[in-house]
């Protein structure tokens, strides 16, 4: 098999290296990914990924090169992301404080960062003979539902590398770190040349735009019961897809549900 080309561009204004990778063959977006990412961490000890359609805030790789150091202090956590449902305090100001680095239990692909330590434990779907095995001794997926399991089983047989990121994280008990306020975008929406996002941009992305405030290390991680109910709630519906709210995720959600009810008692 033919090697890759790699080509080091000079003459540019840019504090850092550019190198730029030639395949020869077609990967595919899955596979480039996650080879792209192995190859990195084979070199360096982290890593951060942005997509081609993302933009991100000025402080966005200070943030992120800082919350590095914040996570080596914490076992618990495997990646870390740029993304939120929220950009401003204004949506729903009960919970939010400035902008702050919280914990969840969902992956997010839009700009993200992991280290070498985690990449370690990233295996392959492909590679996996049962998933259920696989995943059986995680108390992250015990706490799931028959109907969440159902819904990410479907999801990791799919191969795509977001979705065995995720997998990986699951079966290690580990977080993923993001800011209350999202410190990137998504312009990708709307958009025939887009895979996955050629429709609308999502009312739960709660408008366009990125967050002026750098997230700060505030209380370590620490927050109440009720901040914790209520991002919970909000990863898992408005855009893990994975909650009985969300349409895209949902096996049979409430408004599936009360639609049936009405059919069946129908005349």
């Amino acid at each position: 098999m033919r090697e890759a080309h790699v080509y080091r561009l000079k003459n540019l204004d840019l504090p850092f290296e550019f190198e730029v990778i030639l395949r020869p063959i077609n990967l595919g977006c899955s596979s480039h990914i996650i080879t792209a990412v192995t190859e990195t961490l084979n070199r360096y000890e982290s890593v951060i990924v942005i997509e081609d359609d993302v933009s991100v805030s000025p402080f966005f790789l200070e943030s992120m090169n800082e919350t590095f150091d914040l996570i080596g202090r914490h076992d618990d956590v495997g990646t870390i992301g740029g993304f939120s449902t929220f950009h401003k305090r204004c949506h729903f100001p009960l919970f939010f404080k400035g902008n702050y680095w919280r914990k969840t239990s969902y992956f997010s692909a839009w700009g993200w960062g992991t280290t070498r330590e985690f990449w370690r434990s990233f295996i392959r779907v492909s590679e996996i003979d049962d998933l259920n095995e696989y995943l059986s001794r995680s108390s992250t997926w015990s706490n799931f539902s028959r109907r969440k399991k159902a819904i990410w089983l479907r999801r990791f047989n799919r191969g795509v590398w977001d979705f065995n990121v995720q997998l990986t994280l699951f079966r290690n008990d580990k977080f993923n770190l993001l800011p209350a306020l999202r410190i990137i975008d998504n312009e990708g929406f709307s958009d025939e040349r887009s895979t996955h996002t050629k429709h609308r941009r999502p009312r739960n992305l709660f408008g366009e735009g990125k967050s002026n405030e750098i997230p700060k290390k505030i209380e370590e991680f620490r927050y109440s019961p009720l901040r914790k109910i209520f991002w919970g709630f909000v990863d898992s519906n408005l855009w893990a897809a994975d909650g009985l709210f969300n349409t895209r995720g949902r096996e049979a959600g409430v408004r599936t549900m009360i639609r049936k009810m009405f059919n069946h008692f129908k005349f």
